[in-house]
């Protein structure tokens, strides 16, 4: 097959080096990635290599904003890594590198390079920790870029750190866990205003949203932390707010466009990310089995005082 796309004998006898490429014609973040391939997979023959490009897929916040496109955008990540991950396992490449542009696109290709096991750009990944390392703040938080603020940052930071393998046991790491639970609300949730970015002082404060309650959770499972007082708070929180058809919504601004100039609500938020949060509790529990469980199956059945009112 691969003769038929022009491959020769000799093309077999090298290491097969797969090119992922997030170049599209939609929006300028990745419009040149197909120019850059090219140099990439010079680089690649002339280390005695043999290139194989294959693409995904991009989604541009500013092209869909407004749109029922938006609803698109958070989720072409998983989409980006799935499909790197399944053209990368299918074709038992030797090695891959990732071309990627884009707020969606890098996070997308970053998630498929921790999941497989091969050559990958190693060197890069190592100096990715050691760049979180040295922003980490002294409380053990770090500041937020796409949603507000240090509750964003110190959830994905630490959830890259334990992809790429790290000790979260580090008492380092564990600082931020501690940061997390001093700052939950006294309704189980966690919240943070924008107000966060002009006024550190201000950072993890603010009224709880199913969001940020989220992103605290996935955070404290990164560390650990999946059966705490805290972490069953925050469950009973997302469970207690869920309304009558199943989603979330965040009462206040949780999006970040460009900090200190405007923000944004992206709608689902607010679903996204509890139902994931929930799910990875579930998987927690279930991997505990009975011992110390808490279940979100009970927790379900409890009185929520559910806010029943239905989307617009």
């Amino acid at each position: 097959m691969l003769r038929a796309c022009g491959l020769k004998d000799d093309d077999f006898k090298k290491p097969l080096i797969g090119v992922a490429n997030t170049w599209i014609e939609i929006g300028p973040c990745n419009y040149h990635l197909r120019e850059l391939a090219q140099h990439v997979k010079e680089g690649i023959r002339t280390a005695g290599g043999t290139p194989l490009e294959f693409n995904t897929v991009s989604i541009s916040d500013g092209i869909t904003m407004g749109t029922d496109g938006m609803r698109t955008s958070l989720v072409s990540r998983e989409v980006i890594a799935d499909s790197i991950e399944l053209v990368t396992r299918g074709n038992l490449f030797d090695a891959l590198i990732v071309l990627v542009g884009c707020d969606k696109t890098i996070p997308g290709g970053v998630m498929a390079l921790a999941r497989l096991n091969i050559p990958a750009g190693n060197r890069g990944v190592r100096r990715g920790v050691e760049f979180l390392k040295r922003r980490q703040e002294p409380d053990g938080t770090w500041y937020g870029r796409w949603g507000c603020n240090y509750i964003y940052g110190t959830w994905l930071a630490l959830s890259g750190l334990a992809a790429a393998g790290e000790d979260l046991s580090a008492e380092r790491f564990q600082r931020a866990g501690s940061w997390l639970r001093r700052g939950q609300n006294k309704d189980g949730g966690w919240g943070e205003l924008p107000h966060s970015y002009d006024e550190p002082g201000r950072k993890g404060m603010g009224p709880s949203t199913p969001s940020q309650t989220a992103w605290a959770l996935l955070a404290l499972f990164a560390l650990g932390d999946t059966a705490s007082s805290s972490v069953r708070r925050g469950v009973e929180y997302l469970l207690r707010n869920q309304r009558y058809d199943g989603s979330w919504k965040d009462d206040f601004w949780t999006g970040t466009g460009f900090p200190k100039v405007f923000y944004l609500r992206y709608h689902l938020y607010a679903t996204y990310f509890p139902l994931w949060a929930l799910a990875a509790y579930r998987r927690e529990e279930s991997r505990r089995g009975t011992r110390d469980r808490v279940s979100v199956a009970d927790l379900s059945r409890e009185p929520t005082e559910r806010v029943r009112e239905v989307r617009p």
